[in-house]
């Protein structure tokens, strides 16, 4: 692995990221609110100003719901892909940045083990739309949070399953509303 090029020796994690260059933590101590939180809702804002304010937000928007009527209106389909590739990876990226340069201060080989489940978890309750990622990204947080609160009672996969539930549950409720 690439990691192990940079990692301390006989581990499976970098250096520890020097204090000035870490973000700022809030709260309590072993709090993992940051900054980040302030750079992820300033985010969203910014994604819904873009998808819901500016023409290449327009023409995302189009693609995803017909890509043939949008390329008939002129929308560049491998433009359109590359633009969405590049922006997730980039808020990838950034959500990555806040678990290295906050929670843990290190990068450590395998640290990302889950968070693809969670952040499906939460697009489907946040129905795709950028501001309400926020309240569907707090909840499923306060799950993971309480379920290192509780480990020791019930076991991890019990967190895994109820988040599974949270998410048929928002399915299903969807696809009611829709009919």
């Amino acid at each position: 692995m690439a990691i192990k090029k940079y990692a301390v020796a006989e581990s499976t994690h970098t250096h520890a990221v020097p204090p000035g260059l870490r973000l700022t933590t809030f709260g309590a101590q072993g709090s993992q609110l940051s900054t980040a939180f302030f750079v992820a809702v300033a985010l969203a804002l910014l994604t819904t100003w873009f998808l819901f304010r500016s023409r290449r937000g327009f023409d995302l928007r189009a693609f995803g719901a017909n890509p043939k009527a949008a390329e008939l209106y002129g929308v560049s389909p491998a433009r359109t892909v590359l633009l969405a590739f590049g922006a997730s990876g980039a808020l990838a990226g950034l959500a990555a940045m806040s678990y290295v340069l906050g929670q843990k201060g290190f990068h450590e080989d395998g640290f990302s083990g889950g968070i693809g489940f969670l952040a499906l978890g939460v697009a489907l309750l946040a129905r795709n739309h950028p501001l309400a990622v926020i309240p569907a990204a707090l909840l499923f947080g306060f799950l993971q949070y309480g379920s290192l609160a509780v480990n020791q009672l019930v076991p991890k996969e019990m967190m895994d399953v109820l988040t599974a539930a949270v998410m048929v549950t928002s399915l299903v409720v969807w696809a009611k509303r829709r009919t």
